[in-house]
């Protein structure tokens, strides 16, 4: 199936709330493809159509497509998306450190989950503000992070 059509389909299906993972994997499976249409759907109600949108934008999507990811992770209040968006960025780690902005979550998995994701990805350095923190503990583990960081070859 060429790109086009696979991405119209599968638009058109997420148009009328009918979205399969057989028509997700026939968009992701294309080695060329504009995700751009399926933005639209990250302010989905549906959850089903909201995550297909995530999944297809952070496999497929360029730097700008994974800018809406961003955007919807500042305002996203569930954590199940939040999660999923965080999932890509792990999987697309020279991006990640655009997610900087969820180790302001005060959702304590999101917050937690944040920094083991910049952690698991080689990225402690975006956990240097928290070097500031008022929390001694979370502290001392940052700067063992940071410090990990640096002795690791390559880094």
């Amino acid at each position: 199936m060429k790109p086009e059509q696979a991405v119209r389909e599968c638009i058109s299906s997420m148009e009328r709330g009918r979205f399969s993972s057989r028509q997700m994997r026939a968009v992701t499976q294309c080695v060329r493809v504009d995700v751009t249409p399926f933005e639209v759907f990250l302010g989905s109600h549906n959850d089903f159509i909201k995550s297909g949108a995530i999944k297809i934008i952070g496999e497929k999507g360029t730097k700008e497509n994974l800018s809406a990811l961003i955007t919807l992770a500042a305002k996203e209040t569930d954590r199940r998306m939040l999660m999923q968006i965080i999932d890509v960025f792990i999987k697309r780690s020279d991006d990640v450190g655009e997610l900087v902005n969820l180790l302001e979550s005060d959702d304590q998995m999101v917050f937690e989950n944040a920094i083991d994701m910049f952690r698991r990805v080689g990225r402690a350095d975006c956990l240097f503000g928290l070097v500031f923190s008022r929390d001694r503990e979370l502290v001392e583990r940052i700067k063992r992070y940071i410090n990990e960081h640096r002795e690791t070859p390559g880094s």
